[in-house]
């Protein structure tokens, strides 16, 4: 903190009628998790297991595969319905164009998945619910763009036969994608609890 921001809290202290409001870069530093003490605490946050990490991606891909299925099925219902009527007997074509049509999606359906949910948030539904995050590699919040980017990189570590995911299980605990990207996974860290938060009682 500077020298002029230090003595005018302690001013503030004094006068407790006059609000104390952060300089910029200090409120710029509130970035993960959305509490004061993650932009600080992400450089030495605990990086993410591998295989917390290989069930999240599998959870993932579980998630697609369903919005990839769902987006098959509403597509044939569509066709059948608008180009064929309600006819029984063509609806077996109709399924077999939407299989088609969901497997020329899925890539793209793929890196809309990852980009928007990293880039939104820092972290995909899977890693949400084992409580992992994407970070910057100075421990504050990754940017939109280098979370897209990320994203991109994802191809490099599938090109390369897979070996560019496993080096997330190394010392670094970084994949291929994030030393390209210039990002780590860590385990979330929780959000206080706020002081005046009772606890619950027995029920």
């Amino acid at each position: 903190m500077e020298p002029r921001a230090a003595a005018f809290r302690a001013m503030t202290q004094e006068f407790p009628g006059i609000p104390y409001r952060a300089p910029a870069h200090e409120a710029a530093s509130v970035h993960l998790g959305g509490h004061p003490a993650a932009a600080h605490s992400g450089a030495a946050a605990a990086r993410a297991p591998f295989l917390r990490r290989v069930l999240a991606f599998v959870l993932d891909l579980m998630l697609v595969e369903f919005l990839g299925s769902l987006l098959g099925s509403v597509a044939a219902a569509a066709r059948a319905m608008v180009d064929m009527g309600m006819n029984p007997a063509l609806w077996e074509g109709a399924q077999r164009d939407a299989t088609l049509f969901t497997a020329q999606m899925t890539p793209l359906l793929l890196f809309a998945y990852f980009a928007f949910f990293t880039a939104y948030g820092g972290r995909t539904p899977g890693k949400m619910m084992l409580g992992l995050q994407v970070i910057a590699m100075d421990g504050g919040a990754a940017s939109p763009w280098r979370c897209v980017w990320r994203t991109v990189c994802y191809l490099a570590s599938v090109v390369t036969w897979g070996f560019g995911f496993l080096l997330a299980a190394g010392p670094a605990g970084r994949a291929l994608h994030d030393r390209l990207a210039g990002t780590r996974v860590v385990v979330a860290p929780r959000a206080p609890r706020s002081p005046g938060a009772a606890a619950p009682g027995p029920r």
